[in-house]
């Protein structure tokens, strides 16, 4: 099984997160560009929607999030696969091809 591409949520969704985690991000730090980030043990370049660092790891945390939910479609605990995953964020857990 394969899971391809990063599912990056939408602004209005990270907007959410941050109110519900009572964030206090100003409307204006919504900027969407490819940033170098430090994700787990990784420092990767990533599109992400703001240089506020806490943002960057909320909208990151989401976008990881939807690729374990793929990657457990595979139900690896009842079925002997492999499952490969070619997106932006290195999943914790993973081995890492070369």
């Amino acid at each position: 099984m394969a899971v391809y591409g990063t599912p990056y949520p939408p602004e209005y969704v990270v907007k959410l997160w941050a109110a519900v985690l009572g964030l206090n991000v100003p409307e204006d730090s919504f900027e969407f560009a490819e940033r170098a980030v430090e994700w787990d043990d990784f420092e990767i370049n990533v599109p992400t929607c703001s240089d506020n660092p806490d943002l960057q790891r909320l909208y990151l945390w989401l976008a990881h999030s939807e690729i374990v939910q793929a990657v457990g479609r595979a139900r690896l605990v009842s079925n002997d696969v492999q499952v490969h995953v070619f997106a932006k964020i290195p999943l914790t857990g993973a081995e890492l091809a070369a």
